[in-house]
């Protein structure tokens, strides 16, 4: 194999979008694109490397599941045990990181859209954090050189992003995907959530829930923190950054990097 580049989310930093838009991308010969829908159904579902591993193109793969969902702030973006049927082929490993508050709202109001409703406690503090995540991916993939970004990076650099995660092989980018992927909540959706036994099912119920429901001057999007309240997430983030340096490049845009 030429190359390996894997993106394994985390999720809500992007991920979703930067799928769908490698999805209609166009890349350099001998280069396969493998999404996290061919991911689940060739390696998750088998248990095995897939053929393509053992051919001659390069490799250029994202799936979050592989580095696990959230659950609350003790518990969240566990490493796949798959991930070690990966582990002889070295891969470059590729994820982005996000401030703690963000991460834990964003990702607790979209598993609420699928879920039985919990009650958001912003007031736990996280006893894992991203040098922890970085510390296991290391510890499961001890020969893939790691790379990550901040999210608040991402935003505006996403093509500088998708080349990083492509190894420079996207020769034409495809159109770009709709920024409102994944949305966060408004605050009449979440509160009404929270009197349902279960979330809307999926198909149109779902969808004229969520349509009902949408982010306006009136009904603004859901916040889990105060200014307060998210101040020790905010230091706690500043903190991490000199520990997650201990096992992974951190990636930053160069001031030549164009904003789109």
């Amino acid at each position: 194999m030429e190359a390996f580049h894997l993106h394994i989310g985390v999720r809500k930093t992007g991920t979703t979008y930067l799928q769908r838009w490698l999805d209609r991308s166009t890349f350099a010969p001998n280069t396969r694109w493998v999404n996290e829908r061919d991911v689940r159904a060739t390696l998750t579902v088998t248990k095995e490397a897939p053929d393509y591993l053992h051919g001659d193109a390069a490799v250029v793969m994202s799936d979050e599941n592989l580095l696990g969902g959230f659950k609350n702030g003790e518990k969240f973006a566990r490493p796949s045990a798959d991930l070690r049927i990966l582990a002889p082929f070295a891969p470059r490993i590729f994820l982005c990181l996000r401030n703690y508050a963000d991460y834990f709202t964003s990702s607790w109001t979209e598993a609420i859209k699928r879920q039985s409703f919990w009650a958001f406690d912003p007031g736990v503090k996280p006893t894992r954090r991203w040098g922890d995540v970085l510390r296991e991916i290391a510890a499961r993939l001890p020969n893939s050189p790691i790379t990550v970004w901040d999210y608040a990076d991402f935003r505006g650099n996403e093509d500088a992003v998708a080349q990083l995660v492509s190894g420079n092989r996207i020769v034409e980018f495809g159109a770009r995907p709709p920024r409102h992927i994944n949305k966060r909540l408004s605050v009449s959706a979440v509160a009404q959530l929270a009197l349902l036994a279960e979330p809307p099912s999926k198909g149109g119920p779902f969808k004229a829930f969520f349509e009902s429901n949408q982010v306006s001057e009136a009904n603004p999007r859901f916040e889990a923190f105060t200014a307060e309240t998210r101040k020790p997430f905010d230091e706690a983030y500043a903190e991490d950054w000199d520990e997650v340096a201990k096992f992974a490049t951190i990636w930053r845009p160069s001031p030549q990097t164009p904003s789109r």
